[in-house]
């Protein structure tokens, strides 16, 4: 993460944002270069992100806006690992030794249920792409 991708979320100074607006993944595919813990604890960062602007009572921030962006899609990355069928992610979402293990040690925050029910209590991305198409907007 580059210092200027922290400055944006840290003080919510979205001079910057469009760039990082983009969208992680366009395929239904999983990634094969990020695996499934990865993602999880780029979205728990970005939901705590969230959580402090809420704390600050700035809900309606530029930066809570943003890490929200940040956090739906990385909640969406993982849940590509998933079948519809399975509640519980493949072998082959985890390319380390070390991150399956840590996931067999305790497979419940890797459970299908539990990640969907922490995405349905989001936005979904296009509405905060309107936001974030606003705030670019705002700053030209």
């Amino acid at each position: 993460m580059t210092d200027e991708y922290k400055q944006t979320l840290n003080t919510g100074d979205t001079r910057s944002i469009g760039r990082y607006q983009k969208r992680v993944s366009h395929t239904h595919e999983p990634s094969n270069i990020i695996e499934l813990p990865q993602w999880l604890d780029m979205a728990g960062f970005m939901l705590s992100q969230m959580d402090d602007f809420a704390t600050r009572g700035e809900q309606a921030s530029d930066g809570y806006t943003f890490a929200e962006f940040q956090a739906v899609q990385c909640l969406q990355e993982a849940l590509k690992f998933y079948t519809a069928q399975e509640e519980f992610p493949p072998r082959e979402a985890f390319f380390s030794e070390e991150a399956y293990a840590s996931y067999l040690a305790d497979t419940t925050p890797f459970s299908q249920q539990a990640l969907r029910s922490i995405l349905s209590r989001q936005r979904t991305l296009e509405d905060i792409e309107d936001d974030l198409d606003g705030i670019e907007d705002h700053h030209r």
